[in-house]
């Protein structure tokens, strides 16, 4: 493994964790491109959704980049946005990856971020290499959207398929119940709220596919870790929260991966822990890099420096672009 660090240097205004996080997520000038939908069906009758922008004058064998977004995240997600615009700008098709029941498929699953959501991403994958084989594939996850792109990387090379030529992970959470119990923390209750507001929405649509819980009997105020364990754990037919997050977590799997693999965290990240792969040896191929600052997916850096205030955007097109 290689690990580097960035001395990053955030906007004076935003120089908190926090301020990265919130601000990071807030601020969005871009509006949604040019998209038709792909659906992609499933042996078990869900289907996902994807989001297709294809530049003008794209042709089969030119470049795929597939983004997945983030817990309570969608298609429409701001970083998902802002990243297809400038993927686009390059001539790169972009595909923005709704993962089961969210999005444009919220009423065409009856999951909801499955612990083999990096199996719906292969197939996903398959699905756009049947239709352009030569071209090169890369995906790109946020967030938990960054940990099953991980595990997807790790479980295609296991299984001898070669999908992707490159995988990107941004604030994964490799180990996801660590995440759950950080967003417990007195510190992180606007996080847990947040959440939580948008979880249990989604779960109340997850009802009518589900034969044992009701809306009305899930309780207020749960910590992530209670709600996964009442809800979700038993509506994927798991034994439990821990179980969940272990089948969920791309730890194990990522030291298969085969291609190369760039992972971005932040230091003070909130409710990620930045060192959960400082245990683990892992081929070179397989970079780490750490920025002292940036919260949760925020970068926010300054505008009059050679990166601009979208630090993190930066880097992405210089890794997925070579330039």
């Amino acid at each position: 493994m290689i690990e580097r660090e960035y001395n990053f240097n955030p906007f004076p205004l935003f120089r908190g964790c926090h301020e990265q996080t919130i601000f990071g997520s807030m601020l969005n000038f871009h509006p949604e491109p040019k998209s038709r939908s792909l659906y992609v069906p499933f042996d078990d009758g869900d289907t996902m959704v994807l989001k297709v922008s294809t530049p003008e004058g794209w042709k089969r064998g030119d470049p795929i980049v597939m983004l997945v977004h983030g817990l309570a995240g969608s298609d429409r997600s701001v970083y998902l946005i802002r990243m297809t615009r400038k993927l686009m700008k390059r001539g790169i098709k972009t595909v923005r990856v709704n993962l089961r029941g969210c999005g444009s498929g919220k009423d065409l699953a009856r999951y909801m971020f499955p612990h083999f959501s990096d199996k719906d991403l292969r197939r996903a994958a398959r699905v756009l290499k049947k239709a352009s084989p030569e071209s090169s594939l890369q995906l790109v996850g946020f967030s938990l959207g960054g940990n099953y792109a991980l595990k997807a990387a790790g479980k295609s090379s296991r299984s001898g398929e070669k999908l992707f030529d490159q995988v990107i992970a941004v604030s994964p959470p490799v180990f996801v119940e660590t995440s759950s119990h950080l967003l417990a923390k007195p510190e992180n209750r606007i996080y847990l709220r947040y959440f939580s507001k948008l979880l249990r929405s989604e779960a109340k649509n997850r009802m009518k596919f589900s034969k044992h819980i009701k809306a009305e009997s899930i309780p207020e105020g749960l910590t992530m870790y209670e709600f996964d364990d009442f809800f979700t754990a038993p509506h994927l037919g798991l034994s439990s929260a821990s179980e969940y997050y272990a089948r969920s977590s791309s730890k194990n799997y990522l030291g298969l991966a085969k291609m190369p693999v760039k992972i971005l965290f932040s230091l003070d990240d909130p409710i990620i822990d930045s060192h959960a792969l400082d245990d683990l040896k892992l081929p070179d191929h397989i970079e780490v890099h750490k920025a002292k600052k940036g919260g949760h997916m925020g970068f926010l850096g300054t505008p009059w420096s050679a990166q601009g205030f979208r630090w993190m955007d930066h880097l992405l097109l210089k890794w997925l672009t070579n330039k």
